[in-house]
């Protein structure tokens, strides 16, 4: 368990959990319908060629019924690679 402050341009958000991260399919993974980020193709290339050189560094953020809540142009990337599974952190305390 940690506990830590994040500093956002407004306020201060504080956070206690442990990350739990886990290889999941790629498969079992879908983007969230009303993510507001685009990928255009050159960006989820230099995300590919980052994957390729230094692998994750950051795992991708889902909730437990396999919805990407951080991480799309990744696991955009990562299907590109074709991998077959990727770093996951489900979280379960998220809402719309």
């Amino acid at each position: 368990m940690y506990c830590r402050d994040i500093l956002t341009k407004t306020h201060i958000i504080r956070y206690n959990h442990a990350m739990n991260v886990q290889e999941i399919s790629v498969d079992k993974l879908r983007p969230y319908e009303k993510n507001a980020k685009k990928h255009p193709v050159e960006q989820v290339d230099r995300i590919a060629a980052s994957l390729r050189e230094f692998g994750f560094r950051q795992p991708i953020v889902a909730d437990k019924d396999g919805v990407v809540i951080i991480g799309h142009g990744r696991l955009m990337a990562a299907k590109q690679l074709k991998m077959k599974t990727v770093p996951v952190v489900y979280v379960d305390d998220l809402s719309d």
